[in-house]
């Protein structure tokens, strides 16, 4: 059985605080497991979730600089000629 991470964990391994990860789990956004009944169940995470809550915040980098410069190139041209 997968190792299950308490929120501290969670937060340490994220980066975040167990408060942040408790309201992300509550939000839905990172998957989690409760354990025990309604009255005194515990939250907990398997790494392979957090992963995925990771890999849906993954931003594609834009090539802003080369688009930038050669913005600047096309506009120096232009006065050139």
């Amino acid at each position: 059985m997968e190792r299950l991470l308490s929120p501290e964990e969670a937060g340490e391994y994220l980066g975040l605080t167990a408060d942040a990860v408790r309201r992300l789990a509550k939000a839905g956004h990172i998957t989690h497991v409760k354990l025990g009944d309604k009255a005194s169940s515990r939250t907990r995470f398997r790494v392979r979730d957090l992963e995925a809550y990771v890999n849906t915040r993954v931003v594609e980098a834009t090539d802003r600089t080369n688009s930038k410069l050669v913005s600047i190139r096309q506009r120096r041209q232009s006065r050139a000629s």
